[in-house]
């Protein structure tokens, strides 16, 4: 989105607005139409941010010079002309404390426009409440919940994984992220954090093409990244300040969605959330005092903050951690809401529960393409044993998913970041609150540290920690960027934890306990929701969530029945694929476009 600021705006806002897509020249608000006129035709903006309405014949002008886009105008300020030329979409942004006002609603009503084919596409192949079968393809988290809120719906649902059943297999190599990570997985309202250059200090901007031995995120080689992965790249660093921070604050408000949510399923299903090691209230952790501060300060604005802890509270009220408070590491702590579950216990007891519901499964069953018809529409899953024909699919491949989404929106948005775990005793003095650690600058600087017990019934901590671009495609992995970052880890555990890491190298444990799980990520930080017409209803693509596939589940559940019903969720708006600052023409990509080419509808079908 090209925007043009024809306004002053204050001096931190300034900071915040990038170098990319923003065109700032406050002079135009005093300007003839004439200055306002070749500055539209110089930077030719999608978004006009003014504190008085430009002249009708500026706004002709403009509308007359981009016929078939979506224009919006805010205008800032009290008592302002709204109109405006049919086309040209008008808001009014009262001025206020918050100088990114008008910027985040310009953005925000952008985005609305540009999601109406998605909106049209929900309302007429939505099918109504509890009508016909759902093939869901993903066995992660994401796709379980989902799976669970479809049955609830009186949906008849078949969930299809390429991995083995996570019950039977032993080897957490042939499983995906969910199931092949670690045991642990954690809420909090502040997950999937955006990651861009929120504070316009440009040290994001570079952390997908830095190597983690050099405390950047980048764990493939340069040479093995194509066109998307440089495109995905690139997208990220595009992101501008004012942007990260709208997007940062709508990743929030699902999480606010997700928290009622959870709370709820543990109400209307208790049975699933017994012997699953269920904490709740999470402990934040800080080595950065300046740090330590910012994030009491948001936490409070978001009024999520239970308790401010200085080093001498924190070792007085969690003893395990008096000798990281004693050394100086900890500059201080935040008592916050949320809650971690063993996620493996958790999703065994989902499977039952999805069972009894009358919820089949297909194992090792890769679905590898998408069948459409001869109006694009998809019209079954192509697998190796043929085509499976639903009414309406969910897809949530996590990161596995490269193959099937090509030919979507989707598909170059999601990409892997790896994250490693570690697994420690939990020795006395025991922690008994799962923790968020945040050593800023450090190589492994931020890390969920996650109070477990393992299958003899032992007390534990799973250390979970890292970041490391894979791309597309989930193996991409350097084995020495992947060593440099088990070391920073260990590094960590032994600071924070000395005598339990002690303990776990001279058991041998530390090491024997070294398992990675690569997470889809997208470059915005957002989740995507992409909806594609199918032959009897709709398939809806949610994936990309970052760190927040766990907290957001319910979330991401709600919106694709609402999808598949016929009704409107924000999600289809906050996560729809063309609020991605990726670029549309990358060579190979699919354009997502529902009349694209697909394989051959006439397959034998499989009806589920």
């Amino acid at each position: 989105m090209r925007v043009l600021i024809a306004y002053p705006m204050a001096p931190e806002a300034e900071a915040l607005l990038g170098r990319d897509g923003v065109h700032y020249q406050p002079e135009l608000g005093t300007a003839g139409a004439g200055d306002m006129i070749r500055a539209i035709a110089e930077c030719r903006p999608d978004a006009i941010i003014a504190g008085q309405a430009p002249s009708i014949e500026v706004l002709g002008v403009w509308k007359s010079s981009s016929p078939d886009q979506n224009l919006v105008l805010v205008l800032t300020g009290d008592g302002v002309d709204r109109n405006a030329p049919a086309g040209i979409a008008v808001q009014v942004v009262a001025a206020g404390p918050d100088h990114l006002a008008p910027l985040h609603a310009a953005e925000r009503m952008y985005n609305h426009l540009a999601s109406a084919v998605s909106r049209a596409v929900i309302h007429s192949h939505g099918t109504g409440t509890g009508q016909g079968t759902v093939a869901v393809v993903g066995a992660g988290i994401v796709g379980l919940v989902t799976a669970l809120r479809l049955v609830e719906g009186g949906y008849r649902v078949k969930v299809l994984d390429a991995c083995p059943d996570p019950r039977l297999s032993c080897d957490w190599r042939t499983l995906g992220c969910t199931n092949g990570g670690d045991n642990a997985r954690m809420f909090t309202f502040t997950e999937a954090d955006n990651y861009n250059d929120q504070d316009g200090s440009g040290r994001a901007a570079r952390l997908f093409r830095d190597p983690v031995s050099n405390c950047g995120w980048r764990i493939c080689s340069q040479e093995s990244m194509g066109p998307i992965e440089r495109g995905w790249v690139d997208a990220h660093e595009r992101v501008s300040p004012w942007q990260a921070r709208a997007f940062n604050a709508d990743i929030f408000a699902v999480n606010r969605e997700s928290g009622g949510l959870w709370s709820a399923l543990r109400r209307r299903l208790p049975a699933l959330f017994e012997d699953v090691e269920i904490h709740d209230g999470i402990l934040r952790l800080y080595t950065d005092p300046i740090q330590l501060d910012r994030t009491i300060a948001r936490h409070r604005r978001f009024a999520i903050l239970h308790a401010a802890l200085r080093p001498l509270e924190l070792a007085a009220s969690y003893p395990v951690l008096a000798d990281a408070c004693r050394s100086g590491l900890i500059a201080g702590g935040l008592e916050v809401p949320g809650f971690t579950v063993n996620v493996h216990r958790f999703v065994a007891r989902l499977l039952a529960a999805l069972e009894k519901k009358g919820v089949s499964f297909s194992w090792d069953c890769r679905v590898e393409g998408l069948v459409r018809d001869g109006r694009g529409r998809v019209g079954g899953l192509q697998t190796g044993s043929g085509t499976i024909r639903a009414d309406h699919y969910a897809v949530s491949p996590g990161v596995y998913g490269s193959q099937l989404l090509a030919e979507t929106a989707s598909g170059p948005l999601i990409q892997g970041v790896l994250g490693v775990w570690m697994t420690l005793p939990n020795l006395n003095p025991k922690l008994n609150t799962s923790l968020k650690v945040s050593r800023k600058g450090h190589m492994a600087e931020d890390a969920n540290v996650t109070v477990a017990r393992d299958d003899r019934g032992r007390d534990i901590l799973l250390w979970g920690s890292g970041y490391g671009y894979t791309g597309r495609r989930p193996d991409n992995i350097l084995g020495d960027e992947l060593g440099a970052l088990y070391r920073a880890v260990e590094e960590n555990v032994r600071e924070f934890f000395p005598k339990a890491y002690t303990s776990a190298v001279k058991t041998g444990l530390l090491a024997a306990s070294r398992r990675l799980c690569v997470r889809p990520w997208t470059p915005t930080g957002l989740g995507v929701l992409e909806v594609i017409p199918a032959t009897d209803g709709l398939l809806v693509i949610a994936g990309g969530h970052n760190t927040g596939g766990f907290t957001q589940s319910p979330s991401v559940a709600e919106a694709v029945l609402a999808a598949i019903e016929g009704r409107s969720h924000p999600m289809h708006e906050l996560y729809h694929p063309g609020r991605s600052a990726f670029p549309s023409a990358v060579p190979g990509l699919g354009s997502g476009d529902p009349g694209g080419a697909g394989l051959d509808a006439s397959a034998a079908i499989v009806p589920i």
